[in-house]
């Protein structure tokens, strides 16, 4: 169980007396480790926000000293409040402990005015700051933080440990830049399609390739994390769109623009459905989900279907949505762990561009590694 103190450097006398009295409570829990923001939490050569993240990572809990560090003109009020940086900081951790207000506890010396509002839920401990903290000994820290140890104990072991996924540094690095890349993804595949300049049309493929390490990071890894399933099938159904808009089967017939449109949306909203039911309790039971257009003379037409063990579709639409029929089928019928989530679509039939198919097909394969290709039909190209 490990517990980090953050604190300014004025206060850092104090955050070290709470974690002394922390190690002196949890002192039979070899488990039990207590650290302060100060020099010593740097690596060498590490930036100050790496080490902060490393720590948010790792730890269970944070404890926030909030001091009076600074004296500012608020609302027409002078009034002292707690450095920028702590401030910064308790959000960060508190994103990194999942949001979860009770592993985050403020000792705040300032009025509740100087703090910002959105703090609200956090447990928050008043205490009395000591006039002058460079020259405090241990008996006024002491005396400043008496009781508030004790109210930080116990909710240390109400709560216990941060139940984490397990994952390897490596491992954490490629779910960092795919959070990156499915940023850039969400903006590239938001233009309306027409014919390519020669510009644009290097942009695009530019892209392409930058995407290639984002798609084979999330199939390397994704029994970590399943929920990026749903961005491999995504971001396969943006390259098809990046490179049949900008020319890579010529330019784009006019007449097929508004049909490209189309597909574009459903697609879009074809994965939309897909990533709730992949977000909700579904993941741990692996329900095969499959989203084909299926008997469709347009993208228009396309239907959300669910698939059955048995190889059938259950039609779902707005009324019956798929989320609800996988949550049904699931308690009478658990499916095995090795099915995944394939998006099966026709593109000759949908952008009604004959020969799009083979040719994005084969435009793609030259992005990807040829361990990739088995899995890159499947997903893409299985009508």
């Amino acid at each position: 169980m490990k517990v980090f103190i953050v604190s300014s450097s004025r206060a850092v006398s104090l955050a070290k007396r709470v974690m002394y009295r922390l190690n002196q409570e949890f002192t039979q829990n070899k488990e039990f480790d207590c650290d302060v923001w100060c020099s010593e939490t740097f690596k060498p050569g590490e930036y100050t926000l790496e080490s902060l993240i490393r720590k948010c990572r790792s730890s269970d809990f944070v404890v926030v000293f909030l001091t009076k560090d600074d004296h500012l003109t608020k609302k027409h009020i002078n009034v002292f409040a707690p450095r920028d940086n702590c401030v910064f900081e308790l959000g960060l951790f508190l994103g990194g402990l999942m949001f979860d207000r009770e592993r985050c506890i403020i000792l705040s010396s300032v009025e509740s005015h100087a703090l910002p509002s959105d703090v609200a839920g956090v447990t928050i401990i008043p205490f009395d700051e000591p006039e002058d903290l460079n020259t405090a000994d241990d008996d006024i820290l002491d005396k400043a933080v008496k009781g508030k140890v004790t109210e930080i104990a116990n909710s240390i072991k109400t709560r216990g440990s941060l139940q984490r996924l397990e994952l390897s540094p490596q491992t954490l690095l490629q779910l960092e830049k795919l959070d990156i890349y499915r940023g850039s993804l969400k903006s590239s595949a938001m233009f309306t399609v027409k014919a390519a300049q020669p510009l644009e049309l290097k942009r695009n493929l530019d892209f392409a390739f930058q995407a290639q390490k984002n798609f084979e990071a999330s199939i390397k890894y994704r029994y970590f994390f399943h929920y990026y399933d749903n961005e491999n099938l995504w971001l396969i159904a943006t390259l098809i769109q990046n490179l049949a808009s900008v020319g890579v089967t010529g330019d784009v017939p006019a007449a097929v623009k508004q049909n490209m449109r189309d597909f574009k949306e459903k697609v879009l909203d074809n994965f939309t459905r897909m990533k709730r039911c992949i977000s909700i309790d579904l993941v741990s039971k692996m329900v095969p989900l499959e989203f084909c257009v299926h008997n469709a003379s347009s993208a228009r037409d396309a239907i959300c279907y669910l698939r059955l063990p048995n190889g059938n579709f259950i039609k779902c639409s707005e009324s019956q949505p798929a989320y609800e029929i996988a949550k049904d089928l699931m308690r009478v019928n658990p499916l095995p762990p090795d099915m995944r989530p394939v998006f099966a679509k026709s593109l000759d039939k949908d952008l009604k561009l004959p020969g799009i198919r083979v040719e994005l097909q084969t435009k793609l394969r030259t992005f990807f590694d040829p361990s990739f290709h088995k899995i890159l039909d499947e997903v893409c190209f299985e009508a």
